[in-house]
């Protein structure tokens, strides 16, 4: 996951810097909706990595 989280930063870095930079309205909707879409999925990826360590932790015993 951490691999994935990785990738898709660099691409909404490389979106964000396109979309600063483009003056050009259709490029700036494809940026946009790149921004989006990456910053859905490095979200997505930090919550399932967060649910897949917390299989591993150890449960308290009940009193």
């Amino acid at each position: 996951m951490a691999l994935t989280n990785a990738i898709s930063s660099v691409s909404f870095i490389a979106a964000l810097i396109v979309l600063s930079e483009t003056t050009d309205a259709s490029i700036s909707l494809l940026a946009g909706v790149a921004v989006a879409l990456a910053a859905t999925n490095i979200v997505s990826g930090f919550l399932i990595t967060d649910r897949i360590l917390k299989l591993f932790e150890k449960r308290k015993p009940k009193k």
